[in-house]
């Protein structure tokens, strides 16, 4: 990827003592096409397509809550029998389906998945529908965020999240905080963050903080700043 590209792959969403913030900030769209029946490269196979396309973004979601989403599954050439969908995380439950599920051909059927984390952290799955053909599963790409729920409303703290880059090449994350909007940043966490989520604790009552973040390849090389977030720490 050219890194010079990436200040535009990152959303941001903040919350300050489990008061969400303002609306985050734009990011890229998920990469990827519709998810479609993988195996032999037949015309007159059947298709199963799930929609929305690409990869299912649930966002940050504070742990031990829930956020569901809606996808709906597709039959193209002829109908499709589904004898079971499975998660590969517990974190994302499918509802909705009653199996054998048969959709005929261009026809949709809707459902839901529900994204529960456990633990703050990011958190990447996929949900496989099983056929009755012999074809390979379809599969749906899961991902979403757990933020940890912080007891203490005396100690405030940020919570920040943002939008993995498609690039393959991106092995982590920087995250930079400034107290004036445009800069100068100083570099906030000691060790490349893997993940799409980052907490600030080190932060005071009545104070307003500025954040980017960049993304880092497998050469070390580091993007641009990403778009500015600001962060208002309520007073005491």
């Amino acid at each position: 990827m050219r890194l010079s590209d990436a200040s535009s792959r990152f959303r941001f969403s903040r919350t300050i003592a489990l008061v969400v913030l303002a609306a985050s900030l734009p990011g890229v769209r998920a990469a990827g096409s519709s998810a479609k029946l993988r195996g032999r490269e037949d015309s007159s196979s059947a298709h199963l397509v799930c929609s929305p396309a690409g990869s299912l973004n649930f966002g940050a979601v504070r742990v031990g809550t829930r956020v569901v989403r809606a996808v709906t599954l597709t039959a193209t050439n002829s109908a499709v029998t589904i004898l079971s969908a499975a998660s590969s995380r517990p974190e994302f439950v499918v509802q909705g389906l009653l199996f054998p599920v048969r959709i005929a051909r261009g026809e949709t059927r809707s459902f839901i998945v529900i994204f529960e984390p456990q633990e703050s952290g990011a958190v990447s799955a996929t949900v496989s529908f099983r056929r009755d053909d012999g074809n390979a599963p379809t599969i749906q790409s899961l991902m979403g965020a757990g933020i940890a729920v912080r007891r203490n409303d005396d100690s405030p703290s940020v919570d920040l999240s943002w939008d993995l880059s498609s690039a393959l090449d991106v092995v982590g994350y920087n995250v930079y905080r400034g107290t004036t909007s445009g800069g100068p940043y100083t570099k906030i966490n000691s060790v490349l963050d893997p993940t799409n989520v980052f907490t600030d604790d080190a932060v005071v009552n009545g104070a307003t903080y500025f954040y980017v973040t960049t993304a880092v390849d497998e050469f070390g090389q580091e993007s641009v700043y990403s778009n500015e977030v600001a962060a208002l720490i309520p007073a005491n």
